[in-house]
């Protein structure tokens, strides 16, 4: 978002995820995991469209790839302090979850 210099409204934050699709090589002895391979950001006025294409992988060999779309909305000037609040709120979020 930084590069394209936009990012969601931080007061009335707007992402609807659209779709996702994947596919796996195989289910034996699978415990996935996903690692991003990439990301992009489509941006047309206050709208965008991100997708993010992963791998799934299991015992550190790949057994399958996916990808995922989402529809950003309310789009506005990038501010890099309100981003770093937003990220910092989550992953302290993230921290609290995991400790349950």
């Amino acid at each position: 978002m930084e590069q394209h210099g936009v990012m969601f409204n931080p007061k009335r934050p707007l992402v609807i995820y659209d779709s996702m699709g994947f596919s796996l090589e195989r289910l034996d002895g699978f415990s996935p995991g996903l690692t991003l391979n990439q990301s992009s950001l489509e941006v047309n006025g206050k709208r965008a469209d991100a997708r993010l294409e992963f791998s799934i992988e299991s015992a550190g060999e790949s057994v399958g790839v996916g990808s995922k779309k989402l529809v950003v909305s309310g789009l506005c000037d990038y501010d890099a302090d309100e981003m770093a609040a937003i990220v910092e709120e989550f992953y302290r979020l993230k921290a609290a979850y995991e400790t349950v």
